[in-house]
């Protein structure tokens, strides 16, 4: 019998998803995860995914927020969408570790470069797809 399990993403370690943080203007990007007990596991190991994560919520104009990443490794591809303030991180010839994309989204920052903000919150939605299943994460 196969046995396929969905991909498990916890932004904030064993605390699970409710993970916050603080912008300040004009004082650079921030991480949106919690480096030290970042968590993201597949039981199946090396799959094609495709990770989104997407701002939400009193967004500013098109590409004054941004969500990016750093150390992106061959067999990942990292782009962001100005139009609809999405981070997609998508798997390139063939199967890779999940580990990668762990490794990837602990660098995970936002960073607003609008002259004045407006809105006081965001929310920040993390969705992981395999062939076999999806995880969906909002913080």
């Amino acid at each position: 019998a196969s046995y396929y399990s969905s991909p498990v993403l916890l932004l904030n370690g064993i605390y699970g998803t409710n993970y916050t943080t603080t912008f300040t203007e004009q004082m650079g990007p921030v991480s949106i995860v919690n480096t030290s007990s970042f968590f993201l596991v597949d039981r199946d190991v090396s799959n094609e995914y495709v990770i989104k994560v997407t701002i939400h919520g009193g967004v500013e104009q098109p590409g004054q927020e941004i969500l990016s990443v750093s150390n992106v490794p061959a067999g990942i591809d990292a782009s962001y969408d100005n139009g609809t303030n999405t981070l997609t991180l998508t798997t390139v010839n063939g199967p890779q570790p999940i580990s990668l994309f762990a490794t990837v989204l602990s660098t995970i920052t936002y960073v607003n470069t609008a002259d004045e903000i407006t809105g006081l919150y965001r929310t920040v939605e993390f969705y992981v797809d395999s062939p076999q299943a999806f995880y969906l994460v909002s913080v």
